[in-house]
Formats: C-alpha cells, sequence, structure tokens
C-alpha cells in the first residue's frame, strides 16, 4: 500500500498457486488429526473393557485397584533414636567496624563549603584539613548497611554520586 496516496500498489497480483498450497496443507492436517483422535478413542476403550470388574448386588460394576506397596521408610526409626544435638564449630563474627562517608577534596575550602551546604539539607557533614586537602566527610557511622543508606539519600536527594563509603583502618 502507498502510504503517502493511500492507495493499494495495481502492479502486485495474487499468487493463488500459493494459497492453493496453503489450502491443501491445511485440509490435510485437519484429516490426519481426525484419524489420530478416532485412533486414540479405539484404543482407549479397549484398554478401559480390560479392568476387571466386579459385581455386587444390583449389578453395579466396582472397579479393584491395585494394591498399595508396603512402607518401607527407616526414617522414623532413625530419627526416634536421635535425642542428641549436634556440636556445631565455633566461629568467630568480626565486629562492624565503623564507616564514613568521603564526597570530596579540594584544594579550596569554598569549593569544599559550597558541597557541605549542598549536602546538608540531607545529613551532617564535615570538613578534614588533611594536608593541604580539604576533605568532605560525613560523621562515623556504626555499620556499613547505615554508610550505603546515607549514600542513597544523597543520591537521591541532591544527586551527587560521587560519595564513596570507607572503613576505620
Amino acid at each position: 500500500m502507498d502510504y503517502i496516496n493511500k492507495s493499494p500498489h495495481k502492479n502486485r497480483a495474487i499468487n493463488t498457486k500459493s494459497i492453493r498450497e496453503k489450502v491443501f496443507v491445511a485440509i490435510a492436517l485437519l484429516i490426519l488429526s481426525f484419524a489420530v483422535g478416532r485412533q486414540f478413542l479405539i484404543e482407549s476403550s479397549s484398554e478401559s473393557n480390560k479392568i476387571e470388574q466386579q459385581n455386587i448386588g444390583d449389578n453395579i460394576p466396582v472397579f479393584i485397584a491395585p494394591e498399595l506397596p508396603s512402607e518401607e521408610f527407616v526414617y522414623p526409626e532413625i530419627l526416634s533414636g536421635a535425642n542428641d544435638i549436634a556440636e556445631l564449630p565455633q566461629y568467630h563474627v568480626p565486629e562492624d567496624k565503623e564507616h564514613r562517608l568521603r564526597c570530596g577534596s579540594f584544594l579550596q575550602r569554598v569549593r569544599a563549603q559550597k558541597l557541605v551546604d549542598k549536602i546538608k539539607q540531607t545529613s551532617s557533614m564535615n570538613i578534614i584539613v588533611s594536608g593541604k586537602w580539604f576533605v568532605v566527610t560525613s560523621a562515623w557511622l556504626n555499620d556499613k548497611r547505615a554508610a550505603q543508606n546515607l549514600s542513597n539519600k544523597v543520591k537521591k536527594v541532591t544527586g551527587i554520586y560521587t560519595c564513596k563509603i570507607h572503613s576505620e583502618k
């Protein structure tokens, strides 16, 4: 179809040979599916006739199910004598280190103060002098999860993505 002029192409002929082939294949598949379904019905009805039947009283057919296999579980026997508690090896849980966020290092105190002012709306930040550098850091936090939460909060509210978590050495 010509989308600009909204008219169909005139030079395209309908391929009737491919349509005939498709119809022939569809009819063949339909006949084949009927034949397979009929064969399945014949086989399933012959199998149902093989089931044993017993007539009781008023000629009501009763189907006899095969016997259930006997249980051969030994777990209850094993578990009944297992009153002992297994001793677990002792392991040392390391104490949590304190963590802090470091959001930037500047040579000029004015730039460090601008960053602190921008972050102050979410949390308190400090400027630490390290040699000639002014480092913008947070207070010490008890665990890494709290530091990560603070980092996510700073990213979300202020849009500052430069904060890194540093642990106490």
